[in-house]
């Protein structure tokens, strides 16, 4: 079967399967991923392994072949993955590493002063959206608050150091 077709959703539910177990590669090892490039969008693609299926994008940035992990599927439709790598793509051929911009944008985060209270904050922002319950929030803010004294008045706050 070829492996560039158009990706929509019947196509990748139907055409893209993971590598079967004896499928092997030149070397003798077994395929762990296989690749389905769009026929309609040069350098978009979703690579496929035994546990899930990730939009990709693939284009040279000055002189280099470049990979870029759009997102997994059933998070984003293939409609909303073909739209993000247009974007990404269009940056790709202006020059841009999307990969360098993110290792340089999680250097510059790391250089800033992370604090206990910081993440304490950010874990509680992250319960919040994920819908856990509040019981669980406020336990564990009275936890922290008892045992590292670490207090939030309200999950969503900055927590100030006691």
């Amino acid at each position: 079967m070829p492996s560039r077709f158009r990706l929509t959703k019947s196509n990748v539910d139907r055409k893209c399967l993971p590598p079967s177990t004896k499928e092997k590669t030149r070397g003798g090892r077994p395929v762990r991923q296989k690749i389905y490039w769009d026929s309609k969008l040069p350098g978009f693609g979703l690579l496929v392994s035994a546990s899930c299926k990730t939009f990709i994008v693939q284009r040279e940035v000055n002189g280099r072949s470049r990979r870029v992990t759009i997102g997994k599927y059933g998070v984003l439709t293939p409609k909303q993955a073909e739209d993000k790598a247009r974007k990404l793509l269009q940056e790709m051929r202006e020059g841009v590493d999307p990969n360098a911009l993110r290792r340089q944008q999680r250097a510059e985060a790391m250089q800033k002063e992370y604090t206990l209270a910081d993440g304490v904050a950010e874990h509680l922002r992250n319960m919040k959206q994920k819908g856990c319950a509040q019981r669980s929030m406020d336990d564990l803010s009275s936890e922290l608050e008892r045992h590292l004294g670490v207090s939030s008045s309200r999950p969503g706050d900055a927590p100030a150091l006691s």
